[in-house]
């Protein structure tokens, strides 16, 4: 938590809410005492006031300086929010942006801390929960946006991965799948695109109990015919 959200003071009251928040205020804040000299021990263990160095605790709060520490989450961000500001017209004709966009993408190789859950913490799972969905949500947009630029370079075996990328995270996403059929189509590869569009309404069916979009059926009768 302090790693995510560095060089904010957070006050002691509330990473103990955070981590124990059914305990009695003085038991809670005896907790995260332990946990904080847990953690000094730790890191002075791998080297001599290395605590000192990356978490900095007064009587009222608790900090952790993003200089003393490598954060992926923190360089995924970094890369999306640089493509996003920068002014170009399309992603496709910016060969920077391109590559720190691709960056961000291959960076997100699964849930935000997966297979991690703190017992009887319901902030902290909160928490967890929102920025899950939040960098799931901003990869899958990530990789639409490759898909679509390297669709529109004519790079199409490129334009094919990013968008079965896509799928991978999340099978029912219908816009991947029309850029999975797109990208066949367009590389020649006809029959497996409209193999694509059986197999996202089996997906579709199975997963959500829907039919494909007006847009996706006119899809596959556009390749089709």
């Amino acid at each position: 938590y302090l790693a995510v959200e560095a060089d904010r003071a957070h006050p002691r009251a509330v990473l103990a809410t955070l981590l124990w928040p059914d305990y009695g205020d003085s038991d809670a804040m005896r907790n995260l005492r332990q946990s904080l000299y847990r953690l000094r021990l730790a890191l002075d263990g791998c080297s001599p006031d290395l605590f000192g160095q990356t978490i900095e605790v007064t009587r009222q709060s608790v900090t952790l300086h993003s200089a003393a520490v490598d954060v992926d989450l923190r360089h995924f961000e970094e890369d999306l929010d640089l493509a996003a500001a920068h002014g170009h017209v399309a992603l496709s004709g910016c060969s920077s942006c391109l590559g720190r966009v691709e960056r961000a993408a291959d960076r997100y190789i699964g849930e935000f801390l997966a297979g991690f859950h703190v017992e009887e913490a319901d902030p902290f799972v909160e928490w967890q929960t929102i920025q899950r969905e939040r960098t799931h949500q901003r990869a899958l947009a990530a990789l639409q946006d490759l898909s679509s630029a390297y669709g529109a370079r004519g790079d199409y075996a490129r334009m094919r991965d990013f968008a079965a990328r896509q799928v991978t995270l999340e099978p029912w996403r219908e816009e991947a799948h029309q850029q999975l059929m797109q990208a066949l189509a367009l590389d020649g590869r006809r029959s497996e695109a409209l193999a694509q569009y059986e197999r996202c309404c089996e997906i579709l069916v199975r997963e959500l109990g829907v039919e494909p979009s007006a847009e996706t059926t006119e899809l596959y009768q556009s390749i089709r015919s």
